[in-house]
């Protein structure tokens, strides 16, 4: 502003649309790596998204006054490192998703041209304004193109005479014969605002490159052919296990990790046998629509959830196989609370759950509790309560439980599970007929 009041103008909605475009995909930007030894990027840029958000915000309400009387303008040191801070955000985002930097880096449009080392560009001048007026005030160095000398030093900037316009950056150098020389570099505050803004501008063009990048990654995820079960079922689930790390970094892998568990159990009571496979063959059932969930990177519809189109639950971001290992507790009755605190225990001690054990419930106590209602369908002869190498086929042996009753109750598991002799003892009435074991 001609008056000598300058204020910037930064898009804040852009640092919002990033953030917006990187949380649409978030488990694929969480495989980005940084080239720095090939590193992890995603914490890097958790932290640019927040430092652009706020930054941006800082900036525009910071506003430079033309003040002859401010012995040093500590404001515009204020603005420099913050916006410098801005600057390398927008930088790191473009160099992490394959924006053309060199192009940008090597514009001259913005502050003056030098005559030494090809002249230099906007961005090196705005390091040289910021090293000497902020941060190296006592040494500025590396920036051949625009010091006089081997260093240069900075006592203060400020506003000279009736010049709104510009502050007054005084420098101290030595020249050749080591005679002390002074220069003062004229700064136009205008035209530092406009390269800020520009910069900053670039995460436009940069949120495409980002949505770039996330297309190409999942186009990578829906091509990579997941391994089937024909070949061994536990490796199969040990590389769909995987496979869900992979896509969804994020996202907790419980239930493979207990189907993996599940399969390879041998029970100690064969009177359980019959129970156990039932239970499997609702496991192997629901773990085919968690295999489309992966290669096809989405819940939505029944190919890729396991719930009938019109179940209520179909609409909610969940599975039949989840809701197979996290059974409800449906039909348990006054055992509810007994029970979950049986499994939560169970969890921590079989070694599914990162809870601290310390943190788990007393488990000898609620199985007492809940026993009564879990004996109705299983048994629990050989096993002690209180060691912990049984505590995952006493998990098991509750899941088991819980399923069956599940299939006498209204709910999603029963729902959604055919109506066959392969996952039932009985079945359901409605469809009873003509239906034989498979």
């Amino acid at each position: 502003m001609n008056d000598g009041t300058f204020k910037i103008n930064l898009d804040e909605s852009l640092a919002d649309k990033l953030r917006d475009t990187i949380n649409s995909g978030l488990n694929l930007s969480m495989q980005k790596e940084y080239r720095y030894k090939k590193s992890p990027a995603f914490l890097r840029i958790c932290a640019i998204m927040d430092r652009l958000h706020t930054t941006a915000r800082y900036l525009n309400n910071l506003e430079l006054k033309y003040n002859p009387n401010e012995f040093h303008s500590f404001k515009f040191c204020d603005f420099i490192n913050n916006a410098y801070v801005l600057k390398e955000c927008v930088d790191a985002i473009g160099e992490m998703f394959g924006y053309d930097m060199d192009k940008v880096n090597s514009l001259h449009k913005y502050f003056p041209r030098s005559e030494k080392n090809n002249g230099g560009n906007d961005c090196s001048y705005f390091s040289y304004l910021r090293s000497l007026a902020s941060v190296h005030p006592i040494r500025t160095d590396r920036h051949p193109e625009y010091i006089d000398a081997v260093f240069e030093c900075s006592p203060y900037i400020t506003w000279k005479n009736a010049d709104k316009k510009r502050l007054f950056l005084i420098v101290y150098y030595y020249d050749e014969n080591k005679s002390i020389r002074t220069k003062e570099v004229r700064i136009n505050v205008q035209r530092v605002f406009d390269f800020v803004e520009y910069r900053y501008s670039l995460l436009d063009e940069m949120i495409f490159y980002v949505k770039k990048y996330q297309s190409k990654v999942l186009k990578e995820l829906q091509g990579g052919i997941i391994k089937t079960e024909s070949e061994f079922y536990i490796d199969y689930l040990e590389n769909l296990k995987n496979e869900n790390e992979k896509r969804y970094p994020n996202k907790e892998s419980y239930e493979l990790k207990f189907a993996i568990r599940f399969f390879a159990l041998k029970l100690t009571d064969p009177k359980n046998q019959k129970l156990y496979n039932k239970y499997a063959n609702a496991l192997r059932y629901a773990i085919q629509f968690k295999h489309q969930e992966l290669q096809n990177m989405t819940t939505e519809g029944f190919k890729n959830c396991g719930f009938k189109d019109d179940d209520p639950d179909n609409s909610l971001d969940s599975t039949l196989l989840w809701n197979l290992c996290i059974l409800h507790h449906d039909g348990v009755g006054k055992y509810d609370t007994p029970v979950s605190n049986s499994v939560e225990g169970l969890e921590v001690f079989s070694g599914l759950s990162d809870c601290n054990p310390d943190y788990s419930w007393n488990v000898s106590d609620n199985f007492s509790q809940a026993k009564p209602f879990l004996e109705q369908y299983v048994s629990f002869d050989g096993l002690s309560i209180d060691d912990k190498n049984d505590s995952f086929e006493f998990l098991a042996l509750i899941h088991m439980a819980l399923y069956q009753s599940c299939l006498k109750c209204d709910c999603s598991v029963n729902r959604n599970i055919p109506n066959n002799l392969k996952y039932r003892f009985k079945l359901k009435p409605k469809e009873a007929k003509n239906n034989s074991v498979l």
